[in-house]
Protein backbone atom coordinates (compact mmCIF):
# COMPACT_ATOMS: atom_id res chain seq x y z
CA UNK A 1 0.00 0.00 0.00
CA UNK A 2 2.67 2.52 0.61
CA UNK A 3 4.94 1.73 -2.35
CA UNK A 4 3.01 4.12 -4.20
CA UNK A 5 3.86 7.64 -4.89
CA UNK A 6 1.21 10.46 -3.77
CA UNK A 7 1.39 13.98 -5.80
CA UNK A 8 1.24 17.38 -3.80
CA UNK A 9 -2.27 18.06 -4.65
CA UNK A 10 -3.66 14.80 -3.11
CA UNK A 11 -1.11 15.73 -0.40
CA UNK A 12 -2.94 18.77 0.39
CA UNK A 13 -6.42 17.35 0.04
CA UNK A 14 -5.24 14.71 2.79
CA UNK A 15 -4.49 17.02 5.28
CA UNK A 16 -7.04 19.88 4.77
CA UNK A 17 -10.06 17.19 4.69
CA UNK A 18 -8.70 15.66 7.58
CA UNK A 19 -8.30 18.91 9.63
CA UNK A 20 -11.80 20.23 8.54
CA UNK A 21 -13.28 17.12 9.42
CA UNK A 22 -11.69 17.00 13.19
CA UNK A 23 -12.84 20.40 13.79
CA UNK A 24 -16.24 20.01 12.51
CA UNK A 25 -16.82 17.51 15.15
CA UNK A 26 -14.61 19.15 18.06
CA UNK A 27 -17.26 22.16 17.15
CA UNK A 28 -20.33 20.39 17.39
CA UNK A 29 -19.47 18.66 20.85
CA UNK A 30 -18.73 22.29 22.05
CA UNK A 31 -22.22 23.01 20.61
CA UNK A 32 -23.93 19.80 22.02
CA UNK A 33 -21.79 20.02 25.10
CA UNK A 34 -23.66 23.51 25.90
CA UNK A 35 -26.99 21.86 26.05
CA UNK A 36 -26.58 20.50 29.84
CA UNK A 37 -28.90 17.83 29.34
CA UNK A 38 -28.49 14.26 30.46
CA UNK A 39 -29.26 13.32 26.24
CA UNK A 40 -26.30 16.03 25.68
CA UNK A 41 -23.77 14.52 27.64
CA UNK A 42 -24.35 11.04 26.08
CA UNK A 43 -24.41 12.53 22.79
CA UNK A 44 -20.76 14.53 23.78
CA UNK A 45 -19.28 11.04 24.97
CA UNK A 46 -19.98 9.32 21.79
CA UNK A 47 -18.67 12.27 19.98
CA UNK A 48 -15.61 11.99 21.71
CA UNK A 49 -15.18 8.19 21.09
CA UNK A 50 -15.81 8.81 17.20
CA UNK A 51 -12.92 11.50 17.55
CA UNK A 52 -10.64 9.41 19.69
CA UNK A 53 -11.06 6.66 16.61
CA UNK A 54 -10.89 9.52 13.85
CA UNK A 55 -7.66 10.82 15.50
CA UNK A 56 -6.32 7.20 15.03
CA UNK A 57 -7.60 6.68 11.04
CA UNK A 58 -5.67 10.43 10.74
CA UNK A 59 -2.82 10.07 12.04
CA UNK A 60 -2.60 6.12 10.17
CA UNK A 61 -3.37 8.38 6.75
CA UNK A 62 -1.05 11.34 7.57
CA UNK A 63 1.72 8.95 7.96
CA UNK A 64 0.87 7.04 5.22
CA UNK A 65 0.43 10.20 2.37
CA UNK A 66 3.79 11.56 4.30
CA UNK A 67 5.52 8.25 3.15
CA UNK A 68 4.34 8.19 -0.31
CA UNK A 69 4.70 12.32 -0.79
CA UNK A 70 7.97 11.33 0.36
CA UNK A 71 8.29 8.32 -2.27
CA UNK A 72 7.65 10.74 -4.96
CA UNK A 73 10.93 12.30 -3.98
CA UNK A 74 12.39 9.16 -4.58
CA UNK A 75 13.49 8.92 -0.89
CA UNK A 76 12.63 6.20 1.62
CA UNK A 77 9.68 6.26 3.84
CA UNK A 78 11.33 6.10 7.13
CA UNK A 79 12.57 9.72 7.01
CA UNK A 80 8.55 10.26 7.71
CA UNK A 81 9.52 10.46 11.57
CA UNK A 82 11.61 13.41 11.13
CA UNK A 83 8.80 15.26 9.22
CA UNK A 84 6.74 14.67 12.02
CA UNK A 85 8.89 15.98 14.79
CA UNK A 86 9.90 19.23 13.01
CA UNK A 87 8.17 21.78 10.96
CA UNK A 88 9.31 20.68 7.45
CA UNK A 89 6.43 18.23 6.81
CA UNK A 90 5.01 21.98 4.87
CA UNK A 91 7.79 21.52 2.87
CA UNK A 92 6.38 18.41 0.91
CA UNK A 93 2.94 20.35 -0.07
CA UNK A 94 4.89 22.87 -2.01
CA UNK A 95 8.03 20.84 -3.94
CA UNK A 96 7.83 18.79 -7.10
CA UNK A 97 8.41 15.06 -7.16
CA UNK A 98 10.89 13.03 -9.18
CA UNK A 99 10.11 13.61 -12.54
CA UNK A 100 9.18 10.29 -14.29
CA UNK A 101 9.37 6.71 -13.27
CA UNK A 102 11.52 6.10 -9.95
CA UNK A 103 11.64 2.98 -7.57
CA UNK A 104 8.67 3.82 -6.46
CA UNK A 105 6.36 3.47 -9.27
CA UNK A 106 5.23 5.80 -12.21
CA UNK A 107 4.65 9.61 -12.09
CA UNK A 108 1.43 10.23 -10.15
CA UNK A 109 -1.05 11.56 -12.22
CA UNK A 110 -1.74 15.79 -11.73
CA UNK A 111 -5.30 15.04 -10.98
CA UNK A 112 -7.08 13.98 -7.68
CA UNK A 113 -6.87 10.38 -6.98
CA UNK A 114 -9.78 9.96 -4.25
CA UNK A 115 -8.89 5.90 -4.17
CA UNK A 116 -5.07 7.12 -2.81
CA UNK A 117 -6.23 10.10 -0.34
CA UNK A 118 -8.67 7.42 1.52
CA UNK A 119 -6.47 4.23 1.41
CA UNK A 120 -8.58 2.74 -1.11
CA UNK A 121 -7.17 -0.37 -2.83
CA UNK A 122 -7.22 0.34 -6.71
Amino acid sequence: MTKERMNRKNFIFVFITGFVVANLLLVISYFIDQINTPLGSVVVSLIGIVLILLAVYLAVVWILATIKRLHDFDVTGWLAIIFFVTPALIILAFIPGTKGPNQFGEKPSRGLDLRSVFLWRR
